[in-house]
């Protein structure tokens, strides 16, 4: 599964005509590894992250945000009916 970096590393890497292997030497990890990461069939940790980042001579920045509070439902205008009053007419 592609995520928001897995694009971002691999276009950092190749405006700076890193291979994987010379990457992964600066990171200080498997080929491999950095390969499956730019595909997106691994998730690395925060840690590889900062790791390849810093490789890369870049910076992360993360936003945390308050989920918005939820919002309340529009009061209803219809007349409630009880199921009996559904079934006797008089």
């Amino acid at each position: 599964m592609k995520t928001w970096y897995t694009e971002k590393l691999r276009t950092m890497r190749a405006d700076q005509n890193l291979s994987l292997q010379e990457l992964a030497d600066k990171a200080g990890m498997n080929k491999g590894y950095v390969s499956q990461v730019e595909l997106g069939k691994r998730k690395p940790s925060f840690e590889s992250v900062e790791n390849l980042a810093g490789a890369l001579g870049a910076k992360i920045y993360m936003q945390l945000e308050s989920p918005e509070a939820p919002t309340a439902a529009a009061p209803r205008n219809k007349k409630r009916l009880s199921i009996s009053s559904q079934f006797w007419k008089p």
